[in-house]
């Protein structure tokens, strides 16, 4: 056989994910998160997966029982340098070691980037990295319409490049990252470009913030500053990066030394993101702050606009779910969630952080205690320790 023959023989195999048999190897950077437990579940579920997920240890929601009995896990800092991780290192070097694909959502730098690619040799059949659409923050974008995945170009000029590094450092790392792989000779690699994600087990907790915040809208006015009420933007459902990244490691050599958009093919603005969360709660007329004194918002987190799908649609059959069933989705997951005996960690999170920003007096806090009890059962004080102390002064 030739050796082009045998190269597609390789990748038609990869392609096929198991189905002569063969499990996959699957190493993963993270897969304890939001996205990352997610797309470990889906793997797992799939029942021809081999996964070692590569982490700090750290399980977040019901990840510890979701994820963690099915796979095997390496406990690491990247932060440190995978180097000082002993049991990654020896895992790595045992003779014949081999990943089918890689799955990296804990990369923030080049400098990481490039620690795992010297880690890995040529022990790896395909990179995927999971990026952003920051990366784009950094870049040149010359049109008006959608971004597409070629707008990732930076400026020509240096001081420009500066300039922009220094406004979005999170989506110059990230780029970094990118070049880095990229460069790398003989490992095939996918990038996802991702905007901000939403879906149940948030652990940023935005949706669950604003629902939280659409309940108690007549007594904390929901922001909504004009600068960004109404900017077009995109959003995307974590259960479909899932599904694309399964995708792609079936993908075959067409996906390879590629780069994917990927979101709702609804463009949103914050508004519209608003008003039908609200909708969905029974809420029609949502009372709106515009004009806040100190505005909080939790979308958008770029600038660039929206992305263009059209590329995922083509290699990757993209089809996500439609906005207005991951609206109800959500909602439902989070509204059972607050009247649930599970996620107490995370529902005190929540309630703290909401309370220590909006309950800024007496009449107020009481007003939200209220509240929470009568439409959850919930008793502010066993969540918020200073609601008792702020009660009774």
């Amino acid at each position: 056989m030739t050796w082009p023959g045998l190269v597609l023989m390789l990748a038609a195999t990869l392609a096929r994910g198991g189905a002569d048999g063969v499990r996959r190897k699957i190493l993963v950077f993270g897969g304890n998160g939001f996205i990352g437990a997610a797309t470990v579940e889906k793997l797992i579920q799939q029942g021809r997966n081999d996964v070692t997920i590569v982490n700090r240890g750290n399980w977040y929601w019901d990840s510890a029982t979701r994820v963690k009995p099915h796979v095997q896990q390496v406990v690491c800092d990247r932060q440190k340098g995978v180097r000082a991780c002993k049991e990654l290192m020896s895992l790595v070097r045992e003779p014949g070691a081999w990943f089918d694909a890689v799955i990296d959502f804990s990369c923030y730098s080049g400098a990481q980037m490039k620690q795992s690619l010297e880690l890995l040799g040529n022990r790896a059949g395909l990179y995927v990295y999971i990026s952003t659409d920051s990366v784009y923050e950094v870049c040149t974008k010359d049109h008006t319409g959608p971004t597409l995945e070629t707008d990732d170009q930076r400026p020509t000029d240096t001081a420009e490049q500066f300039r922009l590094n220094r406004l979005d450092d999170y989506g110059n790392r990230k780029h970094e990252a990118e070049e880095v792989l990229r460069g790398r000779e003989g490992l095939p690699w996918v990038f996802l470009r991702i905007p901000d994600v939403v879906g149940s087990r948030d652990g940023t907790r935005r949706w669950w913030l604003y629902q939280l915040w659409l309940r108690l809208h007549d007594i904390v006015p929901v922001h909504l500053p004009q600068k960004v009420a109404n900017l077009d933007i995109s959003l995307v459902q974590v259960e479909d990066v899932a599904a694309a990244i399964s995708d792609i490691l079936d993908g075959g050599v067409k996906v390879h030394n590629q780069a994917f958009n990927l979101a709702f093919k609804e463009t949103l603005t914050l508004r519209r993101v608003l008003r039908d969360m609200g909708r969905q709660l029974g809420i029609l007329n949502v009372n709106f702050n515009q004009y806040p004194e100190r505005e909080m918002y939790l979308y958008p987190t770029v600038w660039k606009g929206p992305l263009s799908i059209t590329k995922a649609e083509e290699y990757l059959q993209w089809s996500p779910v439609s906005w207005e069933e991951a609206v109800k989705v959500n909602c439902r997951f989070y509204e059972s969630v607050m009247t649930s005996d599970q996620y107490v960690e995370e529902k005190t999170k929540l309630l703290q952080t909401f309370f220590s920003t909006f309950a800024n007096d007496l009449t107020k806090s009481r007003a939200i205690a209220d509240r929470l009890k009568k439409a959850y059962g919930i008793k502010l004080e066993d969540f918020v320790p200073w609601f008792i102390i702020k009660n009774e002064l």
